[in-house]
C-alpha cells in the first residue's frame, strides 16, 4: 500500500472490523442526528452537562482500548512500534469522545422526557 487513499482505508477497516464497521457507522450517524436535534431543541449546548459527561467519558476511552482487541485481530500486548501506540492513543481518544457524545445525548433526552412528563403546577390567579 504505497498511497493512503479513502478506498485503501475503507478496505483496511472493513477487513479489521467486518460487520462491526457498518454497525458503528450507523450508530455514529444516529447519535450525530440525535445530538443535533437535542442542541436545537435545547437552544444550545448545556456546558455543565457536557463537563460531567466528559469526565465520565474518560472511562470510555480506556474501555475502548480494552474492547478494540476483542473485535479485531490484535491485542494490547502486541503493540510494539510507534504506530501501534499512536493507534492505541487514537482508539482511546475516539472512545472518550464517542462515549461523551453518547452520554450527553442520552442524559439530555432522558432529562427532556422527565421534564415533559412531570406536571407543572399552575400558579393561582389572584381575583
Amino acid at each position: 500500500m504505497k498511497e493512503l487513499t479513502f478506498a485503501a482505508l475503507w478496505a483496511v477497516f472493513h477487513e479489521m472490523l467486518g460487520a462491526w464497521l457498518y454497525l458503528g457507522l450507523a450508530a455514529a450517524v444516529a447519535f450525530a442526528l440525535a445530538v443535533v436535534v437535542l442542541v436545537i431543541r435545547e437552544r444550545g449546548v448545556m456546558y455543565a452537562r457536557l463537563v460531567r459527561c466528559y469526565i465520565i467519558g474518560l472511562i470510555g476511552g480506556f474501555s475502548g482500548v480494552f474492547i478494540a482487541p476483542a473485535i479485531t485481530l490484535t491485542s494490547v500486548t502486541a503493540a510494539g512500534g510507534p504506530a501501534d501506540w499512536v493507534l492505541l492513543f487514537l482508539v482511546w481518544v475516539v472512545g472518550a469522545i464517542g462515549s461523551t457524545i453518547v452520554l450527553y445525548t442520552l442524559v439530555g433526552w432522558i432529562g427532556l422526557s422527565r421534564r415533559q412528563s412531570v406536571p407543572v403546577a399552575q400558579p393561582a390567579l389572584a381575583e
